[in-house]
């Protein structure tokens, strides 16, 4: 029987992915009827729109929106504007989640009076490979402790939880906080993700329910992009600026020090004079390195603080290619 009213918005910003999106749909349409699915066509030039147009003649609970291509930031405003549950989930149309993902939550094996309740992500390669994001989110670390021992646990991850996905959040928390994609920018996850982060009560983990988040040439990142380098610059120094709580201050620049070391290959795989255009920021913000608690951040800082800006950029350039390369 379907729900009067659905638990659960699925929200999946949809750009050229013929190849992936049936399997992104039919794993949630697989969660039940108490959950709808938000399919934004962002101006695909593929049979996307197409297949989604299919499955929603089928399924009350599928709305499909055809707009001009905006960007994922702007889908997933617009899908938000347009969901109704008390959950948002967000997915991309190339992922997928697991079967059960919904059940095992409504059967109690994560808090929902939690206002975010992250779980698991896993990689999926070509090859069909598997492999945890290892972000280490530890449940007895983050369940029904107060905001500031949730914030330490996060700032003491492997990785910052920055991904879109892997998380459901109260719509209300969402909608009451504005809480909002940056719009026209590449990393705007990171954005959403500080945002979310510094205006919840609680979070959970939740053990059970997985996302897979597929390893494509299409989803490999683009070094060597002036674009996406400026990008994640001005989001830092955005987030310098506007953190003003010394309560929280450590620890955001905590998550900074992390998304300044992942933004370091990029600049490393720029052309010297587009290097130029971004040496006096990238040096200016090396400082947040020293907030960095993880060993490989620090081990960034040390090869910083040897060889300079420069020269470490380019070492971890070559070293993302190389791995790059390996988990094609």
């Amino acid at each position: 029987m379907a729900c009067n009213l659905y638990e659960y918005s699925f929200i999946v910003p949809v750009y050229n992915a013929e190849k992936y999106i049936e399997e992104c749909i039919e794993s949630i349409l697989k969660q039940g009827e108490c959950c709808e699915l938000i399919l934004v066509d962002d101006g695909s030039t593929d049979s996307s729109g197409e297949i989604c147009d299919w499955y929603a003649g089928r399924y009350e609970r599928i709305k499909v929106f055809h707009n001009k291509n905006s960007g994922p930031g702007a889908a997933r405003n617009f899908g938000l504007d347009k969901a109704s549950g008390n959950y948002v989930i967000f997915v991309d149309s190339d992922d997928y989640v697991s079967n059960g993902l919904i059940e095992y939550l409504d059967r109690g094996y994560a808090d929902r009076s939690a206002d975010l309740i992250f779980f698991n992500i896993i990689k999926k390669f070509s090859d069909g490979r598997l492999e945890p994001m290892a972000e280490g989110l530890k449940k007895d670390e983050i369940y029904g402790k107060p905001m500031n021992k949730v914030l330490h646990a996060i700032s003491e991850c492997s990785k910052f939880p920055a991904s879109t996905g892997g998380k459901i959040i109260k719509r209300d928390v969402l909608i009451k906080n504005n809480i909002r994609f940056k719009e026209g920018v590449i990393g705007e996850d990171i954005d959403w993700t500080l945002q979310l982060i510094c205006n919840i009560n609680s979070a959970d983990v939740y053990t059970i329910g997985n996302y897979y988040y597929r390893i494509s040439p299409n989803t490999r990142r683009s070094y060597g992009n002036s674009e996406s380098l400026c990008s994640q610059l001005s989001i830092i120094e955005d987030w310098i600026c506007k953190v003003k709580d010394e309560k929280i201050n450590k620890y955001i620049l905590s998550f900074l020090a992390y998304q300044y070391a992942v933004s370091l290959p990029f600049y490393g795989a720029l052309a010297a004079d587009d290097r130029m255009l971004y040496i006096k920021r990238t040096k200016e913000l090396r400082f947040l390195l020293s907030y960095g608690k993880t060993k490989k951040i620090k081990l960034i800082r040390l090869a910083v603080s040897l060889i300079g800006v420069n020269a470490a950029s380019k070492l971890l350039y070559k070293y993302v290619v190389k791995r790059d390369e390996y988990n094609a």
